[in-house]
């Protein structure tokens, strides 16, 4: 499952942190490079860590146990149960969502307008709106999310442009790491997933 050397990321109060895998002992402990210098001291929250899999993406919560000062690492505890979400990290889901889509200036939302969400995935989605907007922009989105709440200011980048039956489809890229609610996207396409398998085997 783990290997030495290999590229992670780990998130703990909604900022995501890059580092390396440098060692571990299996069903008693982690150790990864220093992320930043703030994981210097104790920390008593939930710690979520993220690596690939062949194409798929895995993560699982831990928590910190201890920082090595000489080496400038951190010892994590092992995981107890592996969350591994199986999902391939191009694969995406058909839906129909109501969205918001707008730009932020100077902390108020500019040219907003009603759209709808066609499809996403774990790194993206696209949607489909009436207003214009430049290729490469920053856009952002807010909306709600069945059983999980109210989403604000989801930071996103516009990839690409196209047009279906005379209103824009935007491919919008997550701007990943600028905020905990992308976490949201995540479980709802958990429940998509599930969802979509339970059509399957009725089927």
């Amino acid at each position: 499952m783990f290997k030495v050397g290999q590229e992670i990321t780990l998130e703990r109060e909604g900022r995501i942190f890059k580092s390396v895998l440098r060692g571990y002992k299996e069903n008693d402990y982690l150790m990864v490079d220093l992320p930043d210098q703030s994981w210097m001291g104790s920390y008593g929250g939930g710690i979520v860590f993220r690596f690939l899999q062949r194409d798929k993406a895995v993560s699982f919560t831990t928590i910190w146990i201890s920082y090595l000062a000489g080496v400038e690492q951190v010892i994590l505890n092992y995981p107890a149960s592996m969350l591994d979400t199986e999902r391939r990290l191009k694969e995406r889901y058909n839906i129909s969502m109501p969205v918001n889509i707008y730009r932020l200036e100077g902390g108020e939302e500019k040219d907003a307008s009603k759209s709808v969400i066609v499809d996403m995935s774990i790194s993206g989605c696209k949607v489909s709106c009436e207003l214009t907007y430049e290729e490469n922009s920053r856009v952002f989105l807010k909306g709600s999310l069945p059983e999980l709440g109210d989403f604000t200011d989801i930071g996103c980048y516009v990839r690409n442009i196209s047009n279906v039956r005379g209103r824009r489809v935007y491919g919008l890229q997550f701007e990943m790491g600028a905020t905990a609610q992308i976490n949201k996207f995540r479980h709802f396409l958990d429940a998509v997933a599930i969802y979509q398998a339970g059509v399957n085997d009725v089927g």
